[in-house]
């Protein structure tokens, strides 16, 4: 537990996951998406609970996980990951493909990938979020269905995200 109270290490190695809203007691804040929170945990820290909670640390670190997080982001197209070319479906997650669907938080990255738009954020799990253009889905509510469905059938509770698709404009 030495690396816990070592501040070099939480600097070095705290960053931003996602989950769905809960009453644990660890460094958290709610997200744009409704039903979705952003808490702080250690990422490689070798520890079974690598959350942070508030009597963990005297600091607001939440500047500092999220240029550890931002560091990390990749986002890939279905094409890049499946060489299915004709969906414009995109995955944003980090490089360890591991807790990453925070990274959607990283609007430059975002921005510069996507330029500017409206596009559909579809929770697929806490490991990484779905993008596609606005333009592909006039009614959210099939998509709603869709990640439903996959979370029920796919996804384990533990590392479910959200039941509904979000909108963003970058």
């Amino acid at each position: 537990m030495s690396n816990y109270i070592s501040p070099e290490f939480i600097k070095s190695h705290v960053v931003i996951g996602f989950q769905r809203s809960s009453n644990e007691d660890i460094l958290k804040k709610e997200t744009e998406f409704p039903g979705v929170e952003q808490y702080l945990y250690l990422r490689g820290s070798g520890y079974p609970n690598d959350k942070l909670n508030p009597d963990m640390i005297s600091e607001d670190l939440w500047d500092q996980a999220k240029a550890n997080t931002f560091a990390k982001t990749i986002i890939l197209s279905m094409s890049d990951m499946y060489g299915i070319d004709d969906e414009p479906l995109y995955v944003v997650t980090n490089e360890s493909f591991n807790k990453g669907a925070a990274n959607v938080l990283d609007r430059e990255a975002l921005t510069n990938y996507f330029g500017h738009g409206t596009f559909i954020v579809v929770p697929s799990s806490i490991h990484e979020v779905l993008i596609l253009p606005a333009d592909e889905f006039r009614d959210l509510s099939d998509l709603d269905w869709l990640i439903n469905d996959v979370n029920r059938e796919e996804v384990p509770p533990e590392e479910q995200l959200g039941d509904r698709a979000y909108q963003i404009t970058l």
